[in-house]
């Protein structure tokens, strides 16, 4: 069976349909992909990883840390010693200021 819409109804159609893709793309983006550090919590105390100190697979634990990301903070900690601000880990490659933003909270210097 064909349905033929008129002109009003296809443009109702239409916008619900955007706004379905719209919504879905913005939970998918910002709302459903962002963990957030309660996932890192022992009791009542807050969980940080100690990024000097922590292996790779203790790295590959933070939300947004690949395995690529991870082997290269052990690189750079292997060459350039002690990382002392967050801001350094910009050089690793897979690791804007974005990111840096979103792995700050699981992360501590000494």
């Amino acid at each position: 069976m064909i349905f033929y819409h008129t002109l009003p109804e296809k443009i109702i159609i239409a916008a619900l349909c955007s706004l379905t893709f719209i919504a879905g793309a913005y939970y998918f983006f910002f709302a459903g992909n962002n963990p957030t550090p309660e996932l890192f919590t022992q009791g009542k105390e807050f969980f940080r990883v100690n990024i000097n100190t922590a292996a790779e697979k203790d790295l590959q634990t933070i939300p947004y840390i690949t395995p690529g990301i991870a082997e290269q903070i052990i690189e750079y900690r292997r060459n350039k010693g002690q990382i002392k601000e967050f801001d350094e880990l910009l050089v690793i490659n897979g690791i804007g200021p974005t990111t840096l933003v979103r792995i700050k909270p699981y992360l501590k210097i000494n």
